[in-house]
């Protein structure tokens, strides 16, 4: 029998107000600029442009535009003065989406190429001034490893809208690219190192290379392993299931059997296996970096109950959970933090 999948519906005045409650959160913390996601989209043309009104911070969506104007919907990039360096900001988004407001014919919005629309942005910028270019993505893994392949004049690409936990910056063609998972439970800290009396408009060498390389083959071995097992328990379950007569299955178990079989999961393997290859190689061959040049260094950590929380933001989220205590998310307990002996 197939059991149909029931969703519950979300209450739009509780939508509404939480994401007014992230707005004014943002507000708070002196945000310099977001970039928009797919699920922003979902709030809708009406919900957005109140919204982006509350902000005290831009919404740099470079390839989002007006279907009527082509102009754009929102800011597409700002430059902030930091430390005496002029940083260009600019963002895009996901070219295709699930929603209605950029979807269709009769879409108001639509969003156009995110290369092509992060290149002329960042024209703009080094003719505006900006030494250093960084591009907030909502793209994929793929769609920010071709926009750094294009976009040697910028310095980084902060991703978001994947689901990858990089602890340490990729790099391609010179460009790093960021991504901290998802569902903000990890905070990333990238910090570019200038040098007294040296331009900040060159490239920045990253000296903990080697590490991060390591890390990164440590973290595909995990996977590599895991994949190992999911195998060898599949095809042993197989050749028991050929011993067997044969069961009938309903249409839902045949798709789920099908996205799971050995033959794709050997595929995924041996993708991982060949990306751990490239890196020990990438590790083999690396140099020493000048100790003089400008360079980049990265964070990436948890953030969980161990955080204190800022106490004019826990009052406002608080003050949230009691108004729509449905919005509660039940979560367990983490345990206790081992002290790190010295």
């Amino acid at each position: 029998m197939y059991q149909p999948r029931v969703r519950t519906l979300l209450d739009p005045v509780q939508v509404a107000a939480r994401a007014k409650l992230l707005v004014d959160q943002f507000n708070t913390m002196k945000t310099d600029a977001v970039t928009l996601g797919d699920r922003d989209m979902a709030l809708g043309v009406s919900l957005l442009t109140d919204l982006h009104k509350r902000a005290d911070y831009p919404w740099l969506v470079a390839n989002l535009q007006s279907a009527d104007t082509g102009e754009p919907v929102f800011e597409t990039r700002v430059i902030k003065e930091v430390a005496g360096v002029k940083v260009g900001l600019l963002g895009v988004t996901l070219p295709t989406s699930i929603t209605g407001i950029t979807a269709g014919a009769d879409a108001p919005w639509r969003v156009t190429d995110p290369t092509i629309a992060a290149i002329r942005e960042a024209k703009a910028l080094r003719s505006e001034g900006a030494e250093i270019i960084l591009v907030l993505a909502h793209l994929t893994e793929k769609e920010q490893r071709t926009l750094a392949g294009q976009m040697a004049v910028a310095t980084a690409i902060l991703g978001g809208q994947g689901v990858r936990m990089l602890k340490h910056p990729e790099s391609h063609g010179g460009v790093y690219i960021t991504e901290p998972s998802i569902k903000g439970k990890y905070l990333s800290i990238m910090t570019l190192h200038v040098w007294e009396g040296k331009e900040a408009k060159g490239s920045f060498v990253d000296r903990y290379h080697g590490t991060g390389l390591e890390e990164r083959i440590a973290q595909l071995s995990g996977r590599i392993s895991s994949y190992e097992r999911i195998v060898e328990r599949r095809q042993k379950e197989d050749a028991e299931k050929k011993q067997q007569p044969e069961a009938p299955e309903d249409s839902r178990a045949k798709h789920m059997r099908r996205a799971t079989n050995v033959d794709h999961l050997k595929k995924q393997l041996v993708k991982l296996q060949t990306e751990r290859q490239q890196l020990q190689l990438e590790l083999d061959e690396a140099v020493e970096v000048d100790p003089s040049a400008n360079y980049m260094s990265y964070e990436l950590f948890a953030v969980d109950i161990h955080h204190p929380d800022e106490p004019k933001i826990a009052k406002a989220v608080n003050a949230f959970l009691k108004k729509y205590p449905k919005a509660a998310a039940k979560r367990p307990g983490l345990p206790p933090v081992p002290a790190k002996k010295r």
